[in-house]
């Protein structure tokens, strides 16, 4: 394996035929990241953590049906973010076995949220796939702390694959942010956990959101 990654530090591999291995794989949006990238590196400990060989990161997008995600009733929106959820898996594995075919090796990082409870209340995720997203280009973090696309808004999933092999080229921030401040999302948030010009209440969000779905948080 070090051989190999020894090879490919003399190998760049075409940007343009990653992301449309990407997109042809099902990915609503792609963006690439180079691992040494200054901004990246108070990741760099839970991404090494995860992948030692990583050298690139390839950060993708898939959409929810945005009325399902609206709905009032519960299930409906939760069904949605299940099943996109799945898709963006099987997309991001089915992405790494094209590229396992052209050499390039690497590791699929849990959708959404990786969660490690075991180092509760400490950082219980190596990887930030919010902050992988918008180095990526593909959005910046609004108010709701939600990554805004610029066409498909807050309603998608995120997921980063890491990777063994340099790019010939990468993608960077999005000068303009989607996000320009209209607060709505602080008047229909159901917490409090958003709320005008005040700091975002993560416990808030996290007990009513996540309440049923992490061990820790259902008492």
């Amino acid at each position: 394996m070090e051989a190999m990654n020894e090879r490919l530090k003399e190998r760049s591999y075409s940007a343009d035929m990653i992301k449309k291995i990407c997109l042809d794989a099902g990915a609503d949006d792609v963006g690439l990241v180079d691992f040494d990238r200054e901004s990246v590196q108070k990741e760099k400990e839970g991404i090494l953590h995860v992948y030692p060989l990583t050298r690139s990161i390839i950060a993708i997008i898939t959409v929810n049906n945005r009325e399902n995600i609206q709905s009032p009733a519960r299930y409906v929106a939760n069904e949605e973010f299940h099943h996109t959820g799945d898709r963006t898996s099987s997309v991001s594995r089915d992405i790494l076995r094209r590229l396992n075919r052209l050499g390039i090796r690497g590791v699929v990082v849990n959708k959404g949220w990786p969660m490690a409870l075991d180092r509760y209340p400490g950082k219980i995720w190596d990887v930030s796939h919010k902050i992988i997203a918008v180095e990526a280009g593909l959005g910046h973090m609004g108010v709701n702390r939600l990554v805004l696309h610029p066409k498909y808004g807050s309603c998608i999933q995120l997921e980063s694959i890491l990777i063994n092999a340099v790019l010939d080229k990468y993608h960077h921030p999005l000068e303009e942010n989607p996000c320009f401040k209209c607060n709505l999302c602080a008047a229909v948030c159901p917490t409090g956990a958003v709320t005008k010009d005040q700091p975002f209440d993560f416990l808030a969000c996290m007990t009513h959101t996540y309440r049923d779905n992490a061990t820790g948080f259902q008492n």
